[in-house]
C-alpha cells in the first residue's frame, strides 16, 4: 500500500521536468567541471569516490531531494529512514549514470559490460521499408542506449530529445553528444514528423523518452495508483505510420548494462484517433511502471511525477 505525501512536502518540490532542471548544477560551468574530472581522474577512483561526490551535490538540491523521496514514497510506500536511504542511492546512481554517459564524449570507455535481453522482439519485426519506434525512460544508463544498440547490429537510431534548459549547456552537450548520436529537437523543425517518418521508411529506429513530453503534448494516464503525464509523440507516430512501438530500457547491474527489450505494442486505428493514442500511451505507462518497480533506485525523475498534468 502506497502512502500519499503530505501537502507541505508536495508544495516544495518541482512540478515539471523544467522546474526540476532550474538549478545551477545544470549550467555549462558544472558540465565543464564534470568533463575535467572525467579526464583528470582514473575510472577506478571516479567510481570509488562517487558516493562522496553525490553527497556533495545532493546537499545542494533540497527540492530534488524532496521530489525523489515523494516519488519513492508513492511508488513503494517507503517510510523514513528507508526512504532517505533509497533516495540517496537513487541520486548516487544518477550521478554515476551521468559520468558514464559523458565518458564516450571525451574518448573514454565507460567499461560497462553489456547483456542483451529480448532482442528477438526487435529483430523479428524489423524489415526493409519499415523500422520501429523505441520508447525508453530516465532509468539506468539511458543515455548510452543508442550507442550500445548500434554496436549490437541494430539499425541507426534517431533520438527525439528536449533541449537543455541552459543554453550554454545545450551547446556544450550537443557539440559532444551529437557527434556520436543522431539527435533531433522538437520545435526546431516544422517538418519533424516527416523526418521521423522518412527514418522509419528507411528501416531505421526512432527513439523517444516516454516519461518526458518534449512539447506541451502530454497525456495524463494511470500510473502506480495515481496519475502521471507521458509523452503522446510515440503513440501518435505509431498510429500515423503503422510502425510497431517497442519499449526498451537500460538498467545497470554492477558494471553491466542490460539492454532490456520488451514485446512490441501496436496502435489501434479506430474512428476515434484520440482514444487510440490515449490507449496506447496508457499501455506504455503500464510497461514503464513494471520496470520502474523492479529498478526503483535507478528511476531518475526529480519532480512530482504524480502531478498528472502536462508540463
Amino acid at each position: 500500500m502506497t502512502r500519499a505525501p503530505d501537502s507541505r512536502s508536495t508544495s516544495q518540490i518541482p512540478r515539471t521536468p523544467r522546474q526540476a532542471r532550474d538549478s545551477h548544477l545544470e549550467s555549462e560551468r558544472w558540465r565543464r567541471v564534470l568533463i575535467w574530472g572525467l579526464r583528470a581522474f582514473p575510472l577506478p577512483l571516479q567510481r570509488a569516490t562517487m558516493p562522496l561526490w553525490s553527497a556533495f551535490f545532493y546537499a545542494q538540491v533540497p527540492r530534488a531531494r524532496r521530489a525523489i523521496q515523494s516519488n519513492l514514497s508513492r511508488l513503494l510506500g517507503l517510510r523514513p529512514p528507508q526512504l532517505q536511504v533509497a533516495a540517496f542511492r537513487t541520486f548516487t546512481n544518477y550521478c554515476q549514470s551521468i559520468a558514464d554517459a559523458y565518458l564516450p564524449y571525451v574518448g573514454l570507455d565507460p567499461g560497462l559490460g553489456v547483456e542483451l535481453s529480448g532482442a528477438e522482439h526487435l529483430r523479428r519485426i524489423l524489415r526493409p521499408g519499415l523500422g520501429a519506434i523505441l520508447t525508453t525512460g530516465h532509468l539506468g544508463s539511458w543515455q548510452l542506449g543508442p550507442l550500445y544498440l548500434n554496436e549490437h547490429g541494430f539499425p541507426p537510431v534517431t533520438v527525439v530529445m528536449t533541449e537543455e534548459p541552459d543554453r550554454g549547456a545545450q551547446q556544450l552537450v550537443a557539440g559532444l553528444r551529437d557527434r556520436e548520436t543522431r539527435v533531433v529537437y522538437p520545435g526546431r523543425s516544422p517538418l519533424l514528423a516527416l523526418e521521423l517518418r522518412a527514418a522509419l521508411l528507411r528501416g531505421e529506429l526512432v527513439a523517444f523518452q516516454m516519461d518526458r513530453p518534449s512539447t506541451d503534448a502530454g497525456l495524463s494516464v494511470p500510473f502506480a495508483g495515481g496519475t502521471a503525464t507521458f509523452a503522446a509523440g510515440p503513440a501518435v507516430l505509431a498510429r500515423t505510420c503503422g510502425a510497431p512501438l517497442v519499449p526498451v530500457f537500460f538498467p545497470v547491474r554492477g558494471r553491466r548494462i542490460r539492454i532490456q527489450v520488451e514485446p512490441p505494442l501496436r496502435a489501434r486505428r479506430t474512428d476515434n484517433r484520440e482514444a487510440d493514442i490515449l490507449a496506447l500511451t496508457a499501455e506504455l505507462a503500464r510497461v514503464y511502471e513494471r520496470v520502474v518497480r523492479r529498478y526503483p533506485e535507478q528511476w531518475f525523475n526529480f519532480y512530482d511525477f504524480f502531478s498528472g498534468s502536462p508540463p
